[in-house]
């Protein structure tokens, strides 16, 4: 199997946002991953999707989200997908939630809890209303969808987010640590990265760093 490819996302305005809706044609999009929230919405026929080796089927008129740096594909058997594609640099966000890199937002249909699900339809709801200004081609339409996309944002965040699990109590400290961290990888991804270099970052050894990392992290079984 081909390593996945890394994507650099462009077009992304000053909010950190993207929002494109692409007609391509059908079959398999091969595995990548980027720094950006991407969220998808079929407008036609039902698109597989394949993230962290999971198998998922989007169904037309449903939504998926793919957080940052996860590894996914695409497959449609129409011969023509129509979607809205939107791509979200969380970065830009932290202005609204400081600790947004430490939440992670899991929101896939086959997944929603039957508590959840209200609240999923009505993030449908608002991905219709932005495709129907788009339709229409309303004046000021991109103003307006981005308006919406920001309730949809909170409406994630709010129902379908949950703190990246460490092993614990993490202290004040321990937090900014990490937050260091992950700006620093974000910032320097597409250079090569070593503990070394975190930890000098961090004004830390080689050692503890290490030690630290696995006290606060958990770690998939």
């Amino acid at each position: 199997m081909k390593e996945p490819v890394y994507e650099t996302i462009q077009y992304l305005n000053p909010l950190g946002i993207s929002m494109q809706y692409i007609t391509t044609p059908g079959g398999y999009h091969p595995m990548h991953w980027h720094e950006e929230l991407e969220i998808l919405y079929p407008l036609n026929g039902s698109v597989t999707i394949w993230v962290d080796k999971k198998t998922y089927l989007l169904k037309e008129r449903h939504f998926s989200v793919i957080e940052s740096a996860q590894v996914h594909s695409t497959c449609s058997l129409a011969n023509a997908s129509m979607f809205l594609c939107i791509h979200l640099s969380k970065m830009q966000f932290k202005h609204y939630l400081p600790e947004i890199e430490l939440r992670s937002i899991n929101c896939i249909p086959d997944e929603v809890i039957d508590d959840h699900f209200p609240e999923y339809r009505n993030i449908c709801e608002l991905f219709e209303a932005m495709t129907r200004l788009y339709i229409k081609e309303l004046s000021f339409h991109s103003l307006e969808a981005e308006g919406i996309l920001l309730q949809i944002i909170a409406q994630l965040l709010r129902s379908f987010s949950a703190e990246i699990p460490f092993a614990g109590t993490v202290d004040t400290q321990s937090r900014e640590r990490i937050r260091e961290v992950i700006s620093y990888v974000e910032t320097n991804f597409r250079d090569p990265i070593s503990l070394l270099d975190i930890a000098g970052h961090l004004g830390l050894t080689k050692e503890y760093f290490c030690r630290f990392f696995k006290k606060i992290w958990v770690f998939p079984s």
